[in-house]
């Protein structure tokens, strides 16, 4: 009878023994009594996205799919040896990372796993390390009707959170089997807006790489764009954005930014809406005579080196109404295994890709940066010259723009300085806009021999740019008269400009499309502008075939300027590219003197300031005396001395304000309306300045009169007439700059 309890006691022992050995083997008993739920909240695996190598996934259409990371590349291995999509493949991995959990459901407790998505519809996916080790291995059910949050998103106060789908996960692992898990699908709008499901429908078709281009364009060190009859070729010397492109084909030439930026994105976008095994379609060889274009792409290497060559051929579409063409793809000389069908709306990336050489060329008069700049010279056929350069300015401590501007005279050419001092930061701005940012109207010519026809033989303007490392560019600008052709109906209708074609057809009494569209008299009568501007005051008249009788019609031919520019070579010569540039360029290279005067109105410092007389049509005259030393006011208006009333606080702002005055804009000594209107001025401020010469010795007093005025009498002006007595130039300043000049200064009785 002591043998029962002996051999319970060693059943007990043994059972746990057995126990220990298995905690110690497995860190846990769910080997023996099942394996304990996850919690609400938390997420099923712990995966860092960038250790996944390799993905398995078995479709619930039966399909398989292998994806292989290959350097910085993934690689479909299964259905087919093709690129796979990245997007598509960091979003499974981002999903499988992120599986947080909103409720757990025991296995157990589930009668038919097909209730939950689970049978035949199921989703099953496998992660795996560069070792071969699974991170993870879970079936995906179906959806359910929850909705879930994503703990991490940061929200503004009052904004709500952005809710996602939930779904059912059945992992694989045996420590995580018994149990389902509903989880939200948690996904990141910049790489994916559809269900995770979603990413698996048509034979994992999504998985295949979509892209024309795998690699961005933004690493591209060299771009080939090439047409039936036309090469051109992009190239950089560095991968960061400061770096610019070039065209070195057909024409060395400086690129325009903005198209460069559209092509690179245009190409980065590109992509196929299906992917067709080649079998799929019998298309031709991708030689030239059977491709539209092409386009090649060499990148920036690690090392340093260059890749080999990317090509994205295209074949023509099969009609102009198809809306889409296909294309093949070959990687270092290997051909991808697939053909693309990209959409060419005009909307689509291949419908607006700039592809010419006017489209990519630098749209400016000279194609530089003003960083690039370290002084300009600007002269005219009259003599007139300005000489711009950056130097630094002692008292900001910091370089900035002066000027020597002045003219040539005489039959010895010697130069007359007539200002020499700190640039007007207006006309600088006003100069630079002109050269180095405003658009040209067109590009004329790429291959002239006749510069007298663009009127370059007789340059109005020539600039010479000085650059960085001692380098110098040149260019000269012509002007040139080019006939304009007009045309209205003779009943009074409104003039439109027609091409030369039609002119001449106009003139032989012949019909011409643009002729027969010309609009009829409406219902304001007769066209009221001024006809001599298009020289239809004195017109040709014509009567052309027109609905089975004739319309009469006006013609003219009026000469207008147009004005062309030319960067010269290093021996002064012209070169072959001509461009036209608007009129308003032209006025914007103001040569005259005055325009280039310092903003500055004049330099007087305040303990120069004796005295002060302030005129005001709307008060009796207020005259002034200031000590600085001692800063001591004494006032006068009328004959009386009102330095009670003054407040001095008020006095020594506009004294402040007097010395630091600063002009919008110099008008120069010409201007009629400023001479008119200043000739009884709003305000008129009188100083008495003691002058002293380099050696600091006094020579007396000065008295240096401002005098502003309204532009328009009696309306809100936003800007004033003002004209010193030390200078002949008017110029104008802002109605604050005024009110704080017309201050008043005494108090009230």
């Amino acid at each position: 009878m002591r043998l029962l309890p002996t051999f319970l006691i060693a059943l007990a022992t043994l059972a746990l023994g057995t126990l220990v050995v298995v905690q110690q083997v497995s860190g846990n008993l769910d080997f023996i009594f099942g394996s304990s739920a996850k919690k609400i909240g938390q997420v099923v695996y712990t995966i860092d996205p960038n250790t996944v190598k390799r993905i398995h996934i078995q479709n619930q259409d039966g399909t398989e799919a292998v994806l292989i990371k290959s350097g910085n590349a993934w690689k479909l291995s299964k259905p087919w040896h093709d690129d796979a999509d990245a997007r598509i493949v960091r979003s499974l991995i981002q999903f499988a990372s992120r599986l947080q959990i909103e409720d757990v459901i025991a296995r157990n407790d589930v009668a038919d796993l097909a209730d939950y998505g689970l049978k035949r519809s199921q989703i099953g996916v496998q992660l795996f390390d560069e070792n071969g080790s699974s991170l993870c291995h879970f079936k995906i059910g179906r959806n359910t009707a929850w909705r879930g949050f994503d703990p991490s998103e940061k929200l503004e106060p009052g904004e709500q959170p952005s809710s996602f789908p939930t779904l059912i996960i059945h992992p694989n692992e045996k420590e995580l089997s018994d149990h389902l898990y509903v989880c939200t699908d948690i996904a990141d709008p910049n790489i994916r807006r559809v269900g995770i499901r979603t990413l698996f429908d048509g034979a994992l078709r999504l998985f295949r790489g979509r892209q024309v281009f795998y690699n961005t364009p933004l690493l591209s060190s060299e771009i080939t764009l090439k047409e039936k009859n036309s090469e051109i070729y992009l190239t950089r010397t560095a991968p960061d954005q400061t770096t610019p492109w070039r065209i070195s084909k057909p024409f060395d030439l400086a690129t325009n930014p903005e198209s460069i930026a559209k092509l690179i994105q245009g190409l980065a976008r590109m992509e196929a809406d299906l992917v067709l095994d080649e079998s799929a379609l019998s298309l031709p060889e991708a030689s030239p005579e059977n491709i539209d274009f092409e386009v090649s792409l060499t990148y920036f290497m690690p090392d340093g080196q260059k890749s080999a060559p990317v090509t994205a051929s295209f074949y023509p579409p099969e009609n102009e109404q198809s809306r889409f063409v296909y294309a093949v793809v070959e990687d270092a000389g290997e051909k991808r295994p697939a053909v693309l069908r990209i959409p060419r709306t005009s909307d689509s990336p291949l419908g607006y890709l700039p592809k010419t050489v006017n489209e990519l060329r630098s749209k400016t008069l000279t194609s530089l940066s003003v960083r690039e700049i370290q002084g300009i010279d600007l002269s005219d056929d009259h003599g007139k010259s300005v000489q711009l350069s950056l130097e630094m300015d002692p008292h900001e401590r910091a370089p900035r723009w002066h000027v020597v501007a002045g003219e040539y005279t005489g039959t010895e050419g010697l130069f007359q300085k007539q200002y020499m001092g700190p640039a007007s930061e207006f006309q600088t701005s006003t100069l630079f806009e002109s050269l180095f940012k405003d658009e040209i109207i067109s590009f004329t010519n790429d291959a002239t021999t006749e510069p007298s026809k663009y009127g370059l033989d007789q340059p109005i303007r020539r600039i010479s740019v000085k650059l960085n490392q001692n380098q110098e560019v040149r260019y000269i600008i012509g002007e040139k008269q080019q006939p304009h052709y007009y045309a209205r109906r003779a009943d009074g209708g409104r003039p439109l400009q027609i091409s030369k074609a039609a002119y001449d057809a106009g003139v032989k009494g012949q019909t011409h499309r643009e002729l027969l569209i010309l609009p009829p008299i409406d219902a304001n009568g007769p066209f009221q502008g001024d006809l001599s501007l298009l020289g239809l005051d004195k017109p040709t008249i014509s009567r052309i075939p027109y609905s089975n009788g004739q319309l009469e019609i006006h013609l003219s031919a009026q000469p207008l300027l147009h004005f062309y520019a030319n960067r010269l070579d290093r021996d002064g010569n012209t070169t072959a590219h001509v461009v036209e540039i608007p009129a308003d360029s032209i006025s914007k290279m103001g040569l005259e003197a005055f325009r280039w005067r310092s903003n500055r109105l004049w330099n007087i410092s305040r303990f120069d300031i004796k005295g002060l007389t302030i005129k005001r049509q709307d008060a009796p005259p207020l005259e002034l005396e200031y000590n600085f030393y001692t800063q001591i006011w004494r006032a006068t208006s009328e004959g009386k001395d009102v330095t009670s009333l003054l407040n001095p606080h008020k006095a020594e702002k506009l004294l402040k304000k007097l010395t630091d005055i600063q002009v919008q804009h110099w008008l120069g000594p010409q201007n009629q309306n400023a001479n008119h209107r200043l000739a009884t001025p709003t305000l008129e401020l009188s100083l008495l300045v003691e002058e002293v010469n380099d050696d600091g010795e006094r020579l007396g007093l000065t008295p240096q009169v401002l005098k502003l005025s309204q532009i328009v009498p009696n309306v809100p002006n936003k800007l004033y007439y003002g004209q010193t007595s030390q200078n002949p130039n008017y110029f104008l300043v802002d109605v604050a700059t005024v009110r704080s000049l017309a201050v008043k200064l005494l108090e009230e009785e």
